[in-house]
């Protein structure tokens, strides 16, 4: 009996350890870019992230860009070589993550080239 309720008391623990559902937003800006960040928990081992990256500058919009994004400890990291930004000025993407998850603490950058021009924009959590 002893067996069953410390079986049913770790499994109870385990269910609410669960970050199912979890989002984790992150933002920062740079003198001519806004980031936004999202991390979405499915589940066990993987995550739904979009981001959206915003042109603010007062120049003309650039035609293409670079982008990396680096995050620390998880040590996911993406980017685009000529990406182009919609009608509405944005770069929007999704992604579906699995191993290690991002998290609270995150520190998260993002590297963007343009035009000869390069800014990191750190993003903060919201």
């Amino acid at each position: 009996m002893k067996k069953i309720i410390m079986m049913l008391t770790l499994l109870f623990l385990v269910a609410c350890s669960n970050n199912e559902g979890e989002t984790l937003n992150f933002q920062g800006e740079s003198e001519n870019w806004k980031v936004n960040f999202t991390s979405v928990d499915t589940g066990s081992s993987s995550q739904n992230t979009s981001y959206t990256i915003v042109y603010i500058g007062s120049d003309t919009a650039p035609e293409t860009f670079d982008y990396n994004l680096s995050a620390t400890p998880s040590q996911k990291d993406f980017g685009e070589t000529n990406a182009k930004l919609n009608k509405d000025g944005l770069k929007e993407g999704k992604e579906i993550n699995k191993g290690s998850k991002v998290q609270k603490d995150e520190i998260i950058v993002v590297e963007l080239n343009w035009d000869g021009k390069t800014e990191k924009v750190e993003l903060a959590p919201k």
